[in-house]
């Protein structure tokens, strides 16, 4: 025989034993219920459900389009002078991001090579970089033409370092992602 265990099966407790009542006194048989009575709470539920629904779609779209026409107006009657500053800033921005994301990308390389980390945390190390490099370039072409040589300069070392990143990784076991 097995032993039960105790949290799973605890002992029946003599206060918990059924205590013999006398029989309630027979009722009236139930009128039966109809086939509407029983759906009536869960059609309830769903037609709440649906007008919730309605209701949060009818608020965004309220709320929604005046957001991206106050957006769109706004960037319309910008200076082109500040447009450019600000695709600069996003470019500069983007740029920072990439550096820190290549930054990960090396530790996470220091640990793999120490194998402290798999191939997952390596690649999804690769795919940060990746994906940082795509946003950088998409913010450097809205800046084409307003860059100076710093930004050249710093575009150029991105670049290398980016590809320092891809042949780390090809030279480790793992597959791309």
């Amino acid at each position: 025989m097995r032993p039960s265990h105790p949290i799973l099966l605890p002992e029946a407790d003599i206060d918990d034993e059924a205590v013999d009542l006398p029989a309630a006194p027979s009722a009236a048989p139930q009128p039966r219920v109809s086939v509407l009575a029983k759906l009536a709470r869960p059609v309830a539920y769903i037609a709440s459900g649906i007008a919730g629904a309605v209701f949060v779609v009818v608020i965004y779209g309220l709320l929604g389009s005046r957001v991206d026409s106050a957006g769109s107006r706004t960037r319309d009657d910008a200076t082109p002078g500040a447009i450019a500053a600000s695709n600069l800033a996003a470019l500069d921005s983007r740029a920072d991001s990439l550096t820190l994301v290549i930054a990960a990308f090396t530790m996470r390389s220091r640990m793999y090579d120490s194998r402290r980390m798999g191939c997952a945390g390596l690649s999804r190390g690769l795919q940060q970089v990746e994906d940082a490099w795509l946003s950088y370039n998409l913010a450097r072409k809205e800046t084409s033409g307003t860059t100076d040589s710093a930004r050249d300069t710093r575009d150029r070392a991105l670049y290398a370092d980016v590809r320092n990143v891809e042949l780390r990784f090809e030279r480790s076991s793992c597959t791309r992602p």
